[in-house]
């Protein structure tokens, strides 16, 4: 005789509730493993390693070929997982629709844009020399103006 049909199912049950379990484990694993990883390129990136140079590592490691675009291509795509991570993270850690840390931080940041906020005026001004008489400028300006006029006709 072969297996009951309701202890198969109840074995498939289980299996199926252990993937998932594992499935589970695993995305944990791979978002703290990428956690890491941006941690690790934000960290390189301030000590003055360029983006371009990891992405080199980065080939290598998934045997890519190091070609130009493909290096630019992979530092770029590390920067945003930077940025990425870095930025789910203050939305995680922050209180959601409470009005006064809002606000507060709103101020905050509007005290800082306008300390950064720099007006710079430019002004240009001629000043017109004449030149004294039997002066070099005013024999330059005088073989100036000779050759203007026969370029007129």
């Amino acid at each position: 005789m072969g297996i009951p049909a309701v202890t198969a199912a109840a074995e498939l049950l289980e299996a199926f509730e252990g993937a998932l379990r594992d499935e589970t484990a695993a995305r944990l694993a791979l978002r703290a493993a990428s956690e890491r990883v941006a941690q690790l390129v934000q960290t390189l990136h301030r000590s003055g390693v360029p983006t371009t140079r990891l992405a080199v590592r980065v080939a290598k490691v998934d045997g890519l070929e190091v070609t130009v675009a493909a290096r630019q291509r992979i530092a770029s795509r590390l920067r945003q997982r930077v940025s990425r991570v870095t930025k789910r993270h203050g939305i995680l850690n922050s209180a959601h629709g409470d009005v006064e840390i809002t606000a507060l931080a709103s101020e905050g940041t509007e005290a800082v844009m306008k300390s950064k906020l720099i007006k710079r005026t430019v002004t240009t001004t001629e000043e017109y020399i004449e030149p004294e008489p039997g002066s070099e400028l005013e024999a330059v300006d005088e073989e100036s103006d000779d050759g203007a006029d026969g370029d007129d006709e």
